[in-house]
């Protein structure tokens, strides 16, 4: 006589053929698919809809291909999404009390703890989960941005929209960029000058510069500074919900550099009557000191 069989317990997941052993016999006894157990939902169980994320595809992704990436809804319980607060950073949690305020969602105040954000929230939440058992997908994030204001009841300052009863700011209504435009010119000092002066007239006249050729280098200098401006150019992204910048990207053109300056002041330099002079002082000299080398 052979030896009985080990009753296999293991279930298996939805959507399989059958479910093997002794659990799956007794299943099949009653009548029930392992494919038709009941879930969450189908059990009545409350649950909070908090949109969508992204997730690959199921079946794709083999081999060197990238997955599919899909939008699936997401689902947490009801305790889960009551206690999301204390989760929170204080970053968002201002965030989320600003936006319940501009909105004027009931609870919502400026002088908000802890106990007053949690209760306001719970009041999202209990409305997102009678919205599930009604089949309609609204997470406690969209009742929140479904408030609306009262429309001919406000007005417009600046880059906000007034609540015109309560004087308090609805919504930011401004652009969501804004560009500054700074002109910036740096001239150089008499030390400048000379620092730039010294070495070239060295090489060029073969002497330092004397205090009146100083001065009118240090006035040329000046005068290309002036001519040639570095420009910034700050571009500011704004929130718009907040009316708050979020970043800013700043660019710079222009400006007189050094080695432009050092150009200009040996340009000048050239025009001196002693430049041709020494320059060929000292090519002849150079010439001159070779045959004698040759000499010897």
């Amino acid at each position: 006589m052979g030896t009985a069989a080990e009753p296999d317990f293991t279930l298996k997941p939805p959507g399989s053929t059958a479910v093997g052993g002794a659990t799956g016999s007794a299943l099949a006894g009653l009548g029930i698919n392992i494919g038709q157990l009941p879930t969450n939902k189908t059990l009545g169980l409350d649950r909070v809809y908090m949109g969508t994320s992204k997730v690959a595809a199921r079946g794709s992704g083999y081999g060197l291909k990238p997955p599919e990436m899909v939008d699936e809804d997401k689902y947490v319980s009801l305790t889960d999404a009551r206690n999301l607060p204390f989760s929170w950073s204080e970053e968002e949690k201002d965030k989320i009390i600003r936006e319940g305020i501009l909105r004027k969602v009931p609870g919502f105040s400026e002088n908000m703890g802890m106990e007053e954000l949690m209760s306001a929230w719970d009041d999202l939440v209990k409305l997102s989960t009678a919205a599930d058992k009604s089949g309609y997908k609204v997470s406690p994030d969209d009742i929140l941005k479904s408030y609306k204001s009262r429309e001919g009841t406000t007005y417009k300052k600046g880059n906000w929209e007034y609540d015109a009863i309560t004087d308090q700011p609805v919504r930011y209504v401004g652009p969501l960029t804004k560009t500054d435009t700074n002109t910036r010119v740096d001239l150089s000092t008499r030390e400048d000058a000379l620092s730039l002066a010294k070495t070239s007239m060295a090489q060029m006249l073969g002497r330092a510069p004397t205090q009146g050729e100083l001065a009118n280098y240090l006035t040329l200098l000046n005068g290309y500074e002036r001519a040639n401006p570095a420009t910034s150019v700050s571009t500011s992204h704004i929130d718009p919900t907040t009316g708050e910048v979020t970043s800013t990207d700043t660019s710079s053109t222009g400006g007189a550099g050094a080695a432009g300056k050092q150009a200009l002041l040996e340009e000048k330099m050239q025009q001196n009557p002693e430049y041709g002079a020494y320059q060929a002082a000292t090519t002849y000299y150079g010439a001159m000191m070779q045959e004698i080398m040759r000499g010897y």
